[in-house]
This record gives C-alpha cells, sequence and structure tokens, in this order.
C-alpha cells in the first residue's frame, strides 16, 4: 500500500485491518504459519511501514528507508482454512515523504492472498477503555 493512497494524517493513530489467506506454492493452505512465532523464523506475518526521506529535504539527496515494524500482526485464533484477520493500531510516522505499508514475514513459500485492507483513523471511548476487553469478539483484537 502507497501512502500517497491515502489521507493518513502523521503523528496521529490509526486503525489497520486486512483479511487474507496464506498458501502453499500449490494453492493449498499453508500449514506452516505459527502467529504465535512472528519474529521466528519468519513464521506470521507481521505490518511494516517503510519511511521514506531525504536527508537534506532542500536539495533532495540522499534517500534513506527506515522500517517500523510489528505495527500489526495476525489475530488468534487463527485457523489455516480460513481468511485470518491482520490488525493493529499505531501512531503514524510524521515528517515522510513518503510511506510503504506491507504485509511481510512469512515462511519460504507462502504466498498471500490479501482482501479487503482499510487504514481508518481510530476512534475509542474514555466509557470503553480496554477495547474487546471481555473478549466481545472471542478473538486477540485489541
Amino acid at each position: 500500500l502507497n501512502s500517497m493512497c491515502t489521507d493518513a494524517v502523521g503523528g496521529q493513530f490509526y486503525e489497520f485491518n486486512a483479511w487474507m489467506q496464506m498458501t502453499d506454492a500449490d494453492g493449498n493452505p499453508a500449514t506452516n504459519v505459527d502467529p504465535n512465532k512472528e519474529w521466528w523464523r519468519n513464521m506470521s506475518p507481521i505490518l511494516t511501514i517503510n519511511d521514506r526521506q531525504y536527508r537534506d529535504a532542500s536539495t533532495k539527496e540522499y534517500l534513506y528507508t527506515a522500517e517500523h515494524r510489528d505495527l500489526a500482526a495476525v489475530v488468534r485464533p487463527y485457523s489455516t482454512n480460513e481468511w485470518a484477520r491482520v490488525h493493529g493500531i499505531f501512531k503514524m510516522i510524521s515528517g515522510s515523504s513518503r510511506l510503504w505499508i506491507e504485509l511481510e514475514r512469512a515462511p519460504d513459500n507462502v504466498k498471500f492472498i490479501l482482501d479487503s485492507a482499510s487504514l481508518t483513523p481510530l476512534t475509542c471511548s474514555r466509557d470503553s477503555l480496554v477495547r474487546n476487553g471481555n473478549l466481545e469478539t472471542n478473538d486477540s483484537l485489541y
């Protein structure tokens, strides 16, 4: 996802939601994905924002990239035979010339099928500070 396709404002909180399936090279459900081991040998997808900035904005010289990882993850419970929800809440990076938002990190030869991705300003209520505190949605959505 390219930030030029959104009206996201740096410094504000946003909620990312997407539905995805993970398959093997033959299109069968991937059986080697483990959402409890995101960082252990890339066992489960995470959301990463690549932040592109100039070292000197006046001359637009020397573009560099900073990565902001673990901004969203697969919601549990996870089933290989169903669409998986990827969810996260994060503060949008400020002062960047462009951002790329990507889902990455999975075992080798796992393909992503992405559907229904959204990036919306976070809305919250002071009357309900613990979102999904009673596990109303029966998953690890927060």
